[in-house]
Formats: structure tokens, C-alpha cells, sequence
């Protein structure tokens, strides 16, 4: 006998979207999409959580999720009916970076609701709430622990240093775990432990090493583990007085939220980013943020806006004199974006392309990156000749890259040059990138989860 309750919150819930099942099932296929779950829910299952079965995790937080933005506020799984708490730890900056290590395991990256990108308690026309500083720690180290000093500081230092020129080296897959636990085991104990001086020191390095962590996340398409780092940069930044920081982790913020198309968010998050920043950065610094912001007014349709602040950023970038040539390359990528967006792809893909050559040796990954935006809009505009040439100089970087973006673009490469098998060339190409995936079966599986929920 089926002892299972009737759902009612999910009912009421559903009636105040103004929703049926179907609807309700489509909107958690598409947040599912959104953090690598290939959900294919129907009417069916909705009506099968309204009789009371309660999926799997994370699919009660995909629902909360999915009920949320139609509604536009907050709704906890609780509230939703499915009985599980909304968080899974606590509020303090140390607790969450050691569940977000915990959760970020190979056996629990799968069914973590961290992997939910969050829409609901964040407005779409202001900057994200920054939680509130939690009280400092008590002063006193806990006997026989070890004191926090400089050196600490200097090592964190080292640290960021080293991840920072991996994951631009080889992407975030080779370094993304190891980060989240440094700033589990090393650096959430050290911030409780160390004196008041030292500990506003290691908070600036610690601002940065999860403002990292979120970038690395990202790139490995972690969308809701890249949101929570990103907060808790900002906290951390917002504590130690860096406005700089939390400039940059706004912009890579909205960064985010322009791939996920969330195009309002973007915006507001280019703004808060340029307003946090105040003058207070370097004219490379604010051209990035300017850029960004360029991007977001495109993807938002306002194409005064874009070009205005395009303008802006360019001029900006003159102002430093002798700009570097990774900022050069950056602002060169976000104006390419830009036209892309607005439209102009032949001269977003010369914007790309002088953004490759403008890139670092040493920053293989974004080069690699950019290499399959460009083929995209060759191929996208008609130039079958040009995206093959693009797609193989790709695939020459692609064996020393791991992340979750290189993974996709493999994928867009191939169905996005399979149509014209019957071209020699092209032929050549798809035999090259399937034999790079049966020789680097390690580069092309990510932190998909299709098994892990089968059958929720």
C-alpha cells in the first residue's frame, strides 16, 4: 500500500506560477541544463511529486530553484514540500568553505545542491547582498595549535601565485579540487587562528584565493560552486577592505551570468562592479571592468550603451601608457564578444582573433578558449575553410587543457562539423577530434551527472 502524502505546498506552489505539470517539469529540465543535469522530466513526474514521492538530490533544489525565479523570490525545498533544509552548513566563511570542499568531492559532486545556480535572493537591478561580517574568531589559538604569522601569510601568497599559473596554463580541471581544499584544511583554520593583524593580511590573499577557486569553477561549468566561492569572496574582500577585489569578483560575476543568460543580472553586477571599483584600480583594471560592462549593456540589447562603454574602456587602456599584453588581450576578447553580441560577427571575429595574438605564451587555456569562440562565428557566418583551420589550431592546445568549457567546445566542435562530413576537410578534422577522446578519455568526461540521477 502507497503510504505516500499528498503534496499540497507543491500544489499551491504550482497555482501561484500559474503552472501545470508540464510547465513545472520544463522549467527544471532547464535550470538542470543550466548546472550540467540532462533532466528530461515530464508531466508525469511533476504529477509524481505532487502524489508525494521526493526525488533524488539535488532535484528538490532544482525545483526550489525552478519555483523561485517564476515567482521571484525565494523558495526553500522545505517550503516546497520535500522536507530537506535549504543549506548545508552554516553561515560562517569557514564552515562553507569546508562544505563546499566536502560537497565538491568526486563522490559528492554529483547530487550536491551546490551545484544550483541561484537566482532567488539576489535582485536583478542591484548588487548581491554581501552577508554580513560574521565576529571575529576568539583570539586565542587553541592549545598546542600552531601560531599564524607572516610566513603564513607569505605561503598563502605563494599559493595563489601557483594555482593562478596552472589553471591559466591547463585550465581548472587539473587544480580546481586542490584549491578548494587548501582553502578548506590551510586557510579557513588559519584565518581562525591568527592574530588580528595577520588575520587581515591573509583575509586579502584569502579574498582572492576563493575569488579564484570561483573562476576555476566556472570554467569547469560549476555554476552554483562558482556562485557560493564568489560570495564568499566578496565577504572576505568586503572584510579586509579590498574594494578592488570585490570589483573584479563582480565582474567575473557577471561574467557568469551573461554565459548563463541571464542577461538583467549581468548588467547590474557590470554596474555594481564599475561603482565598487571608484577609481580605485588602475586604468587596466577599470578598463576591464568597463569592458565588462560593454558586454553586459550587448547582451542586454542596448547597443549605445556597449559602444559608449567600449569607448570608454579603450580609452582607458591608453591612459596606462604600455598596457600589458593580457590586459590587452582581455579588452580585445570583450569587445569581440560585444559585436558578437550585437551582431557584427565578422568583426567580432577580428576582435577575437587579435585578442589570440595579443594572449601570453604561457596562457594556453584562454587562447584555447577564445580559438573555439572564433571557429564558432566562422562557422556560424559560413567560413568552413577558416573554422577548420580554427577548430585544428584548438585541438593543438586541447591535450593539456582540463576543463569543463574545452569539454564543451569538443562537443560543439563535432556537431558543429559533422553536417559537412562529405567535405575532405572537414572529414579529417571530425577523425582528429574523435581520436584525441579515445587517446584522452580523461579530457573529455566532466562533472556531468547523467548516471548519478538516472532514473529519479
Amino acid at each position: 500500500m502507497d503510504s505516500r502524502v499528498q503534496n499540497e505546498a507543491l500544489h499551491a506552489l504550482i497555482r501561484q506560477a500559474a503552472w501545470n505539470g508540464q510547465g513545472l517539469a520544463e522549467a527544471v529540465n532547464a535550470v538542470g541544463r543550466e548546472a550540467n543535469f540532462p533532466l528530461a522530466y515530464t508531466r508525469s513526474s511533476a504529477g509524481q511529486w505532487l502524489a508525494g514521492m521526493v526525488p533524488r538530490r539535488p532535484v528538490p533544489h532544482i525545483v526550489a530553484e525552478a519555483l523561485s525565479r517564476r515567482l521571484g523570490r525565494q523558495v526553500t525545498t522545505a517550503e516546497a514540500g520535500f522536507g530537506e533544509s535549504a543549506q548545508e552548513d552554516g553561515d560562517g566563511t569557514s564552515d562553507r568553505l569546508i562544505a563546499l570542499a566536502v560537497a565538491g568531492s568526486p563522490a559528492n559532486l554529483a547530487t550536491s545542491p551546490y551545484r544550483v545556480y541561484r537566482l532567488s535572493g539576489f535582485p536583478g537591478d542591484e548588487e548581491p547582498r554581501v552577508p554580513a561580517p560574521e565576529p571575529s574568531p576568539n583570539m586565542s589559538a587553541p592549545a598546542g595549535s600552531v601560531r599564524v604569522g607572516r610566513k603564513d601569510v607569505e605561503s598563502a601568497e605563494e599559493m595563489l601565485r601557483l594555482f593562478t599559473g596552472a589553471d591559466a596554463a591547463g585550465g581548472a580541471g587539473h587544480v580546481r579540487t586542490a584549491l578548494g581544499l587548501y582553502l578548506a584544511n590551510a586557510i579557513a583554520p588559519s584565518l581562525a587562528a591568527a592574530t588580528r593583524e595577520i588575520r587581515a593580511e591573509l583575509m586579502s590573499v584569502a579574498a582572492r584565493l576563493a575569488y579564484l577557486c570561483g573562476v576555476m569553477c566556472r570554467d569547469d561549468e560549476l555554476h552554483g560552486f562558482a556562485q557560493q566561492y564568489y560570495l564568499i569572496a566578496l565577504r572576505l574582500a568586503a572584510r579586509a577592505g579590498e574594494s578592488g577585489v570585490r570589483a573584479r569578483v563582480l565582474t567575473s560575476m557577471s561574467v557568469q551570468a551573461v554565459a548563463l543568460g541571464h542577461h538583467d543580472r549581468a548588467l547590474a553586477l557590470a554596474r555594481a562592479s564599475v561603482a565598487t571599483a571608484a577609481g580605485e584600480l588602475p586604468p587596466e583594471e577599470c578598463a576591464r571592468l568597463l569592458g565588462q560592462r560593454a558586454v553586459a549593456h550587448a547582451a542586454a540589447g542596448d547597443r549605445q550603451g556597449a559602444l559608449a562603454d567600449m569607448a570608454a574602456a579603450q580609452a582607458g587602456l591608453k591612459r596606462a601608457g604600455d598596457p600589458s599584453r593580457t590586459a590587452a588581450a582581455a579588452l580585445a576578447y570583450r569587445r569581440g564578444v560585444m559585436l558578437a553580441l550585437l551582431g557584427d560577427t565578422p568583426k567580432a571575429i577580428t576582435q577575437l582573433e587579435i585578442s589570440v595574438r595579443h594572449s601570453p605564451a604561457t596562457e594556453r587555456h584562454s587562447r584555447a578558449i577564445t580559438l573555439s569562440h572564433i571557429a564558432g562565428l566562422q562557422l556560424r557566418h559560413g567560413y568552413l575553410k577558416e573554422a577548420i583551420a580554427t577548430w585544428h589550431r584548438f585541438l593543438d592546445d586541447y591535450p593539456a587543457i582540463n576543463s569543463g568549457r574545452a569539454r564543451t567546445a569538443l562537443a560543439h566542435l563535432q556537431s558543429g562539423v559533422r553536417p559537412y562530413h562529405g567535405v575532405p576537410s572537414a572529414r579529417a578534422l571530425l577523425t582528429r577530434a574523435v581520436s584525441l577522446q579515445q587517446r584522452l578519455p580523461q579530457l573529455t568526461t566532466g562533472p556531468r551527472a547523467a548516471s548519478a540521477i538516472a532514473g529519479l
